[in-house]
């Protein structure tokens, strides 16, 4: 004896004979054993076109930053070319390698790859360099481009946001059990992919996939329902619609997908705009002068600067050694990082780190920058 179940908070109970068109669950086949606990008899005989396993992925569409390998000859008078890779494996994922990706990037098929021209903006990257120096040849190999603008450049990506999820049907029947961001308003759902078989589970070639996309006209809260039915159907003014074990089909307002052993199920999302304005902002600043002013030596509050510099006079200040940079917040032997370049006469221009000029211009490159200072933040952030 078979009949249509839903399950409701870990519970079932039996479904009207007829589903209405908001369809709180599609036709879930079980069968009905003669215990006091059918579905634990079940569940120790699991039969994979009654209860199929499936796998439940979440996916973002979302626009990533083109930032890749700057192509030798392309960087001219601040212009250049970036290769950049197509990655759609999920931040976690350690298989990739800038330096693989450097050496073959020229043999890689466009699926994997995309250049951007424009104004060049390079950029130090440890994971793409590896091991920092700060002397010669440490000119930057990766950069991204500025549009016309100055924003950004950047490429459509699908990023993988939680760990595939494998599961038996019974245990997530329906899509308020499946999405796991059904109650977060900052994505929205965009479509549902689904592969009966998929070779490659990380592919985002909609080839591999059949797609249902979630449109306005759908129902809001079931716009795709799920069965292990094959023979599912409904009849809408007068039609009878049958389901399709291989692809979703559209029945009035939602889409119905019959699940089977092995089948995948990708939920697609778009992150959602939103505009916050925040106007009680405060900015801070570190002093490095004594807290005064001064006229020919003669010290001044601060707050007397603009009357002063109205009536002619010019004003100074003491930098050396002062604020932030007094010898009194620093300790250790080590070299002492100022606030304040060369040119604020902070008196500790001259310090160097590992032969680095790190109050002013470093000129061991000639981007005058320092690298590998800090490593890290500690439990207390010191």
């Amino acid at each position: 004896m078979k009949q249509y179940t839903e399950h409701i908070r870990g519970k079932l109970r039996k479904l009207p004979k007829k589903l209405i068109g908001s369809l709180a669950a599609a036709a879930v086949v079980v069968t009905t054993l003669v215990t006091a606990n059918p579905m634990a008899v079940q569940a120790d005989q699991r039969d994979p076109n009654v209860n199929p396993e499936i796998n439940i992925q979440h996916y973002l569409n979302f626009e990533a930053i083109s930032m890749g390998f700057i192509i030798p000859g392309t960087d001219i008078a601040g212009k250049g070319t970036v290769v950049y890779p197509l990655r759609n494996a999920p931040d976690w994922d350690k298989t990739f390698s800038w330096s693989e990706f450097e050496n073959n990037y020229q043999t890689l098929p466009d699926s994997e790859k995309g250049t951007a021209t424009g104004t060049l903006l390079k950029i130090y990257n440890k994971e793409a360099r590896g091991t920092l120096t700060n002397g010669s040849g440490s000119n930057p190999k990766y950069g991204l481009i500025l549009d016309e603008d100055g924003n950004m450049e950047t490429h459509p990506a699908k990023k993988m946001l939680f760990n595939d999820e494998k599961v038996e049907y019974r245990n997530k029947p329906q899509l308020l059990y499946m999405n796991r961001l059904a109650n977060n308003e900052n994505y929205k759902l965009k479509s549902v992919w689904f592969a009966k078989t998929l070779a490659d589970p990380r592919s985002v070639d909609e080839k591999d996939f059949k797609i249902a996309n979630i449109t306005a006209d759908l129902n809001s809260e079931y716009p795709v329902i799920f069965t292990n039915n094959e023979n599912y159907s409904e009849t809408i003014n007068g039609v009878t619609i049958k389901a399709s074990a291989d692809e979703p089909v559209r029945m009035g307002d939602h889409w119905v997908i019959v699940v089977s052993e092995g089948a995948t199920i990708r939920f697609m999302f778009d992150p959602t705009d939103e505009t916050y304005n925040k106007n009680d902002v405060n900015f801070f600043d570190y002093d490095i002068s004594d807290g005064y002013i001064y006229v020919d030596g003669e010290k001044h509050e601060t707050s007397e600067q603009d009357a002063l510099q109205e009536a002619g006079n010019t004003t100074t200040a003491h930098t050396g050694k002062q604020g932030i940079n007094s010898d009194s917040n620093y300790s250790g032997t080590g070299a002492k990082l100022a606030f304040g370049n060369v040119n604020t006469g902070t008196g500790l221009g001259g310090q160097t780190w590992e032969g680095n000029a790190i109050n002013q211009f470093n000129h061991n490159n000639n981007q005058g920058t320092v690298f590998g200072l800090v490593k890290g933040l500690n439990s207390v952030m010191k």
